[in-house]
């Protein structure tokens, strides 16, 4: 089994300023409404961005922003849903916030083929 994996950081003050300046479009291209509704606060939507990049790394191609879905379990682990056409994987993340920095990791795991 195959695994790739991806890592991004985001320094929270930049992303809140291009949040800001970009406004409402901005964050359009990034996130989906039921995302900006999950995330509470511009850390959580900094944590987000860091995810979907580190997906984005993983997978080692560039996909749409919209395309990488992020929801959480009740435990408040995000999980990451990705297209159809990368159901040959498995894809699990994990995010931390500390001070004015969110990291995010995502490794995907590439699932045998049935015959």
């Amino acid at each position: 089994m195959k695994h790739s994996v991806g890592c991004d950081i985001v320094y929270i003050p930049s992303f809140a300023r291009s949040a800001q300046e970009g406004g409402r479009e901005f964050l359009a291209n990034l996130f989906s409404e039921a995302e900006l509704n999950l995330a509470q606060s511009v850390e959580s939507l900094a944590g987000f961005f860091a995810i979907k990049e580190s997906v984005i790394k993983a997978l080692g191609r560039k996909i749409s922003w919209l395309d990488i879905t992020i929801y959480k379990l009740e435990s408040g682990k995000p999980v990451v849903h990705l297209p159809l056409v990368y159901t040959f994987c498995e894809c699990d993340v994990s995010v931390s916030h500390h001070g004015e920095y969110s990291i995010a990791v995502a490794v995907l795991s590439e699932q045998p083929q049935q015959h």
